[in-house]
């Protein structure tokens, strides 16, 4: 356990750092804020179902906010730390190489999830505190926080150049993005709210209306499954890499 946490401490001091901690959770408030206040502009306060759309509608910036962060970080921790030789300098601590890869992961959801909740609490103290609809958006900004990390860090693990892997995965995930209001342009209306993370919202239709929207369940699990993957595939690739 000791060896673990002196590997945490490292790699927070390798990647992370007080700066790049200090923009990534003020870019997260800020967007998170500012589409607060777009919102906030265009529906009445007046009714609990439109606060309920002020509140939600709040994290489509903090999305893309979360995804280029998670490229960024994930990318430096990876790629760069192949391309130097200090993955290999990092592997003599006595633990397995898998891992090593997952703590990096995890360190990463530990230093931002605060960051997903904090701008939220600037919601509920203009609303008042609704702890289901609280754990759904947290659950939709975690979910992106993995599946984001997690595809970065196989791009990484694939390209292991820093430049090309962080490139990649901008682009990758921008595809994905945008890939929901193609989708609906083109008629396909259920694909794209399938591959829309915000669908993940209308689970707290459950709560609120008693019932539950099929395509929410199917956004949930679809990125639930394509973060296992991803994960699956990077310790597999890892666990095979020649580092020398």
């Amino acid at each position: 356990m000791s060896g673990l946490v002196q590997l945490l401490r490292l790699e927070y001091e390798l990647t992370w750092r007080a700066r790049l901690l200090g923009v990534a959770y003020a870019a997260i408030f800020a967007t998170y804020v500012g589409d607060l206040r777009i919102t906030a502009s265009i529906l009445l306060a007046d009714g609990w179902e439109l606060v309920l759309g002020d509140v939600t509608v709040g994290i489509g910036y903090p999305l893309a906010a979360l995804a280029v962060i998670a490229a960024y970080v994930y990318s430096r921790s990876v790629a760069v730390q192949l391309s130097s030789g200090l993955m290999k300098t990092l592997l003599a601590y006595p633990m397995r190489r898998g891992v090593l890869l997952l703590a990096k992961m995890l360190l990463g959801l530990i230093l931002l999830l605060p960051a997903i909740l904090l701008p939220q609490l600037y919601a509920w103290l203009l609303h008042g505190v609704n702890l289901p609809l609280l754990a759904v958006v947290t659950l939709t900004l975690a979910l992106e926080l993995l599946f984001s990390s997690t595809l970065t860090t196989l791009i990484s693990l694939l390209v292991k150049d820093p430049a090309s892997s962080l490139l990649l995965s901008l682009l990758a995930l921008l595809a994905i993005a945008v890939a929901p209001g193609l989708l609906s342009r083109a008629g396909f209306e259920e694909a794209a709210k399938v591959l829309n993370p915000v669908s993940i919202l209308h689970l707290y239709d459950a709560v609120a209306e008693g019932k539950i929207m099929g395509y929410a369940l199917a956004t949930t699990a679809l990125y639930s499954a394509l973060t296992g993957l991803s994960i699956a595939l990077s310790l597999l690739l890892f666990n095979r890499m020649d580092l020398d």
